[in-house]
């Protein structure tokens, strides 16, 4: 069974009910609101993934998915990860929605923390009823992986 893991920014508009969301489950809710990023920055950052192989895609129907497919380049362990953005508008200096359909936290924590400084903090939430990993900046990002494979 594959996991996949939703990624939601504090978004302005919603954060009041992501703030009340969070304290019910006994999380923070970190300052500062977000955004998603924009196709740029998000390739800025997979473009500069140390020790990883990035491909894109995007399918051929209206509205456009696009697709980053992320593989370590040694092939040494399984660490992956797969970026789908939904209603691509091939605009990439509009913001999109994006989740990872499936991976490793390990690979998907890195990424988004690399986002935070340009798109504010993220959260990352499997889709298996575990809890959500607030990602800041200050994120301790073999901890995070620890809880969310465990």
């Amino acid at each position: 069974m594959s996991v996949m893991y939703v990624v939601i920014p504090l978004l302005p508009g919603r954060r009041a009910d992501i703030e009340s969301w969070m304290c019910s489950l006994d999380i923070a809710c970190p300052e500062g609101n977000g955004r998603y990023p924009t196709l740029q920055e998000l390739r800025e950052v997979l473009d500069h993934l140390d020790g990883y192989t990035i491909s894109y895609s995007m399918s051929r129907v209206f509205p456009a998915h696009w697709y980053a497919d992320i593989v370590r380049a040694d092939h040494k362990n399984g660490d992956w990860a797969f970026i789908v953005v939904n209603n691509y508008n091939g605009d990439e200096t509009d913001t999109h929605e994006f989740y990872f359909e499936r991976g490793a936290p390990r690979v998907m924590l890195p990424i988004l923390q690399q986002l935070v400084p340009r798109c504010g903090p993220l959260i990352l939430l499997p889709d298996t009823g575990a809890p959500p990993v607030v990602v800041t900046s200050q994120l301790d990002i073999d901890q995070a992986t620890h809880e969310l494979e465990s």
